[in-house]
């Protein structure tokens, strides 16, 4: 989960229903709308509310680099595909395509 100020929670469901948090990160952009992790959980890419996808590194959770692709308050969805391919996609009726390493 993602909040207000940047805070990234991974966590876990307990048998009794409750939920712990396992892990917390600051990330580099304040406000996300979309998160999507990469199969092998290695890496995982933010869509910021800024237009901006950025993507980290889940070992580290270390800010690996950013990509101005889209307006403002416009990414609504992320999808990771090949291993290192992102298909990004916004309100601003843009589509993004990018590879990185």
């Amino acid at each position: 989960t993602s909040s207000p100020d940047g805070t990234l929670a991974r966590s876990q469901m307990l048998e009794s229903g409750d939920v712990e948090v396992v892990q917390s990160t600051s990330l580099e952009c304040k406000s996300v709308g979309v998160l999507r992790v990469r199969d092998d959980g290695k890496l995982y890419v933010a869509g910021g509310w800024d237009g901006g996808v950025r993507l980290y590194s889940c070992k580290r959770d270390k800010f690996l680099g950013v990509v101005e692709a889209h307006s403002p308050e416009t990414v609504t969805d992320i999808v990771l595909w090949g291993g290192n391919r992102v298909t990004t996609a916004g309100r601003d009726n843009k589509v993004a395509f990018w590879t990185f390493y």
